[in-house]
């Protein structure tokens, strides 16, 4: 098993190939943090903020979805993070399936 980079329009000149492992190693963080901003998404972040009896451990892990609907493709490695936060990914969704989705799970899609 191995990780999908998204590299797109980059051009890179490198001298070794330490120097394209470290490439590799920021983006995927970059992936991974940008993971962390969507799970953490809130509508309403005040509520949780006011809440004192919210630890900051659940804080972390509250997630005000279920189910991320992706207009685009999913690569392995935020999909890996997003099942590890318990958010299922739909990708690949056009605009007529994500009204159908939402008429489904009788909520709206943001």
């Amino acid at each position: 098993d191995h990780v999908k980079v998204e590299m797109t329009s980059t051009a890179v000149n490198v001298s070794s190939i330490k120097e394209v492992v470290e490439i590799e190693r920021r983006e995927t963080e970059r992936v991974i943090e940008r993971v962390r901003d969507i799970v953490n998404y809130s509508q309403d972040t005040t509520d949780t903020e006011k809440d004192t009896s919210i630890t900051e451990t659940e804080k972390e892990n509250n997630s005000s979805f279920d189910i991320l609907v992706n207009r685009q493709l999913v690569y392995d490695l935020p999909q890996r993070e997003f099942k590890n936060s318990g958010i299922s990914v739909i990708e690949n969704v056009g605009f007529d399936a994500v009204e159908q989705i939402s008429r489904i799970v009788n909520t709206p899609v943001i």
